[in-house]
């Protein structure tokens, strides 16, 4: 039996309303509902035992992770997500424990340090100090040769014996073995259901699970006197020879296959010089103009008091004249419509320059990234092109419906759309307002698509736009699929109050999910 903590549910919906519930979906509208009867919520979970309450319906999905590459992604119910996200912080002491402590200067990724406004993970430790502790190596002159290398599909990769090894090991002393064994469970079910091998990705629980996995592996290297850094499964091997550097990768590839029974991407392992290493990945940014570019913007953020996160809004009328003025003389659209003319791009450079051009409030950029031929390239950063749409303020009525159409024409025309993933950012757009007019499509689509993900955010923007009809039409049908149905309990509020009410008021009479209760509510005072 284990009974949460409220400490750390609310740490955990801190962290949700912060980050969101998943590093690869949308975040869910159940959130907004959530967080409006958090004292409901809360109670319910305080209440429950979470070692027997079993696992809530999860949903999952193919995902783009390059152009033409492919990963199984998963999202968690949202009330599971809110009581994994608890049991990582309940136990994140033992968790940190048992890999290689910080001051080893080692492992660079997701080093947990939970702090009160939700954030999970230590911000000194993370890719930008992985690069930085790469160069002061190479700069020490000690090495001639550097080893790079990572993992063929790592998280998949795990077996679920090496998961249930080494969360044991690490709350074994503590005494908190419910702990473990419950996302033991968790993972088990879904190999069970087959929707998984390894560990699922997408939900923040896997990122510290994977850690620990590799900790072993860490350990041995240092033992035998192997000079590495490690973020996630991306390994590199400082070595002083060529003969030391080979003789290292084969020691690392061996020891990976007899423990974990994992392989090294052979596309991916290269021996360099340190010379080489530098040019490749280690640009000085005098040596690259976009390098440059990122450096001098993040470094005048700094100066002018504004974070470097891109969902934080940059107010230009707060900033003094001259700053405003080195801003501008960076002009990071000119950047973009440079880059997107390439017949290859740095995905990375366009996001970044993506991201950030909606902190500046630019309504010019939603014209040049959603043409057909430019989201061929940019369609991997799906996430970040629909939430730019969303975060500028200023688009104007007729550009906001200018924009919607071009979006549904996509979603209609383009390769893209094969994807449910892909079709649930590009319909996200739509769910949160009925600005962008494009209530035509919705009703004629609903027929068109079965998916979960598909129909979902159709629903949801089929009451966005008041399409009465469709609600009247379906409002007595028995819908299976629970993230379907609570969408449906959403975009039935669309409905006149004369209606809505009795329909909701006569659900009071079942019995039903708390989920469900507290949307019904939601949706009753937030109808659309």
């Amino acid at each position: 039996m284990l009974k949460l903590k409220e400490k750390s549910l609310n740490w955990s919906i801190q962290h949700i309303n912060r980050f969101g519930d998943s590093y690869v979906f949308p975040k869910p509208f159940e959130f907004d509902a959530i967080n409006e009867n958090w004292q409901d919520v809360k109670e319910y979970l305080l209440d429950i035992d979470v070692y027997s309450n079993g696992v809530r319906p999860y949903r999952t999905t193919i995902t783009p992770k390059s152009n033409v590459g492919f990963r199984i992604c998963t999202q968690l119910d949202p009330l599971d997500s809110i009581v994994y996200n608890a049991l990582i912080y309940e136990i994140h002491e033992e968790l940190e424990n048992k890999r290689l402590p910080i001051f080893t200067d080692t492992v660079y990724s997701f080093r947990l340090d939970p702090d009160s406004d939700g954030s999970l993970f230590d911000p000194e430790y993370n890719w930008k100090s992985y690069q930085e502790k790469s160069r002061e190596l190479l700069e020490s002159d000690e090495y001639l040769y550097v080893v790079t290398t990572d993992i063929t599909d790592f998280y998949p990769s795990i077996y679920l014996h090496n998961i249930e090894t080494h969360l044991r090991e690490c709350v074994r002393a503590s005494g908190k073995n419910a702990h473990a064994e419950i996302l033991i469970n968790i993972i088990k079910a879904m190999h069970i259901s087959q929707t998984h091998k390894g560990l699922p990705i997408g939900p923040q629980f896997s990122r510290p699970i994977a850690e620990i996995i590799l900790n072993e592996i860490d350990q041995i290297l240092i033992e035998n006197n192997i000079k590495f850094i490690r973020y996630v499964d991306d390994y590199r091997l400082f070595c002083k020879t060529e003969s030391e550097a080979y003789k290292s990768l084969a020691f690392l590839a061996q020891k990976l296959y007899d423990i974990l029974n994992l392989k090294l991407n052979e596309q991916k392992t290269k021996i360099m010089t340190t010379e080489r290493f530098m040019s490749k990945y280690m640009y000085l940014f005098t040596e690259r103009e976009k390098d440059r570019i990122i450096y001098e913007f993040y470094e005048l953020l700094d100066k002018i008091g504004v974070g470097g996160d891109f969902y934080g809004e940059i107010d230009l009328s707060s900033i003094d004249e001259k700053d405003v003025e080195k801003l501008h003389e960076l002009n990071i659209y000119e950047l973009l419509e440079e880059e997107l003319s390439k017949n290859e791009i740095d995905i990375s450079f366009a996001k970044f320059l993506i991201g950030n051009l909606a902190r500046f409030d630019n309504t010019e950029v939603a014209e040049l990234i959603l043409s057909e031929k430019n989201m061929r390239k940019l369609f991997p950063i799906l996430k970040t092109i629909i939430t730019h749409l969303e975060r500028v303020r200023s688009f104007g009525d007729e550009q906001k419906h200018e924009i919607g159409h071009k979006v549904i024409s996509l979603i209609e025309n383009s390769f893209m759309s094969e994807l449910e993933f892909n079709r649930s950012w590009l319909l996200y757009l739509f769910s949160k307002s009925d600005e962008w007019n494009s209530q035509e499509y919705f009703s004629k689509s609903i027929k068109k698509y079965d998916d979960n993900f598909t129909t979902r955010k159709l629903i949801l923007n089929l009451g966005r736009s008041k399409n009465h009809r469709y609600f009247r039409e379906n409002k007595f049908n028995n819908i299976s699929d629970p993230w379907v149905k609570r969408a449906f309990l959403v975009g039935f509020s669309c409905l006149p109050k004369d209606e809505r009410n009795p329909y909701y008021k006569s659900r009071n009479l079942t019995q039903r999910d708390i989920l469900e209760q507290v949307i019904e509510k939601w949706a009753q005072k937030n109808p659309f």
